[in-house]
């Protein structure tokens, strides 16, 4: 998206694509968009490092929502 109209815009965007198990093989497509300010980071409690939380939880921050067919999205597979 245009941010700035005096300037260049970035625009860095990470995509992942999953092999999905067989059983899912045929499902309608899905895409989620996570933005940067959306996805929660964990920082410890010295302040030496930092975590970005991409899938399940720590310490109280719980990852954002997976595509609602994929691996993570099942409960069976305990990531969230």
């Amino acid at each position: 998206p245009l941010v700035h109209m005096d300037r260049p815009n970035t625009l860095r965007l990470f995509q992942l694509w999953l092999n999905l198990p067989s059983h899912s093989k045929m499902v309608k497509p899905s895409f989620v968009m996570h933005w940067a300010p959306d996805i929660p980071q964990v920082v410890s409690e010295d302040g030496k490092s930092k975590v970005t939380v991409y899938a399940g939880n720590l310490l109280g921050a719980k990852a954002c929502q997976p595509p609602p067919d994929s691996w993570a999205a099942d409960e069976a597979h305990d990531v969230g």
